[in-house]
């Protein structure tokens, strides 16, 4: 059947025509599996192989590892890789992990990584040391979807990524994607040892992307015991940057069911009085959640009392609303049949 092709290829084809249609070669190539020296020549001669400007001849007849190695083109890499995640050619596809186009080695790195149960061999997971954004992403996918207490370090390495996807202007936030989803990916473990916890307080109070730094103090609170939910706590009375204040109070609303007793306790009336509205807003929700109802009571009346922070009551009523739904369930529940 191959010399058959071959034959075809070398007498038939038109040595003047450069395109064919797409899958035409695909085709053949299923047909074949690798092709030889002679029906390499005869796409050279028919479609320009060198300067290839039809995909479709590649995936028949070129040389999917010469490609890969020497083609200076994005596109025909790209291509070149497709083929051989499609062929299954594990050797070459393992190669293409450090290959110098970045969507090159993403794909052969997704390829590798998809069918292995967590945790995944260090050979891959060392491939988020390079600094590219699409090798980074496509290791973060995996281990976003592969939770394991090993992958920690990687993860760790990729939330002080700071690629952003459009340039920052001077007065912009950041905007570091891969930052944030590695901070979640780590949240999402079972455990998060308290250095980690340490290095991410730290880094909250002087990351320039506000959402980021809602991520990082979320998992603090999430993973820390008392120590760590009171340093939050502390971040949330303002401090030197009212964003920090700010995304303290929304860590601690967001996770206000890992928060202890005393930690509740410590979100008190006072500071949704005093602080500035953008954190005091964030507090009435913890406090109309987590507080007893006569604490709730108190705070209602000082709120209708106060004409700035009345407003403020709409959102203790939203927090209640959900309280008492619970409470509701959990005495039918309990009522029984």
């Amino acid at each position: 059947m191959r010399e058959l092709i071959e034959s075809f290829v070398c007498t038939v084809l038109p040595t003047d025509q450069t395109s064919f249609p797409r899958g035409f070669a695909r085709d053949l190539a299923e047909l074949a599996g690798d092709v030889t020296g002679a029906f390499l020549a005869a796409a050279q001669e028919s479609a320009g192989y060198g300067h290839i400007r039809n995909e479709d001849v590649i995936a028949a007849g070129a040389d999917v590892t010469r490609i890969l190695m020497d083609s200076d083109d994005h596109d025909t890499a790209l291509e070149a890789i497709e083929i051989a995640i499609h062929r299954g050619m594990r050797a070459q596809i393992q190669g293409a992990l450090d290959h110098r186009f970045a969507h090159v080695a993403a794909k052969a790195l997704t390829a590798l990584a998809d069918p292995l149960p967590a945790p995944l061999p260090a050979f891959l997971l060392d491939r988020a040391e390079r600094t590219s954004s699409p090798v980074r992403k496509a290791v973060l996918a995996q281990l976003a979807t592969k939770p394991h207490a090993d992958h920690l370090d990687m993860l760790r390495l990729l939330t002080a990524d700071e690629w952003a996807q459009w340039a920052q202007r001077e007065n912009d936030d950041g905007n570091y994607l891969i930052a944030r989803d590695a901070v979640k990916a780590i949240a999402a473990l079972e455990a998060v040892p308290d250095d980690v916890l340490e290095e991410f307080i730290d880094r909250a109070k002087v990351t320039e992307d506000l959402y980021l730094m809602s991520r990082l103090l979320s998992c603090v609170v999430r993973h820390g015991g008392q120590a760590r939910q009171s340093q939050v706590v502390e971040m949330s009375r303002k401090g030197s940057r009212i964003v920090v204040g700010r995304a303290a109070a929304c860590a601690l609303f967001e996770e206000h069911e890992s928060l202890t007793e005393e930690t509740a306790g410590s979100v008190h009336q006072a500071m949704v009085m005093r602080l500035p509205a953008m954190i005091a807003s964030y507090h009435v929700l913890t406090m109309g959640l987590c507080s007893d109802l006569k604490t709730v009571d108190v705070l209602a009346t000082a709120l209708a009392a106060s004409e700035d922070r009345r407003i403020f009551l709409a959102l203790l009523a939203l927090a209640l609303r959900d309280q008492i739904a619970s409470m509701g369930s959990l005495s039918a529940s309990q009522a029984g049949p």
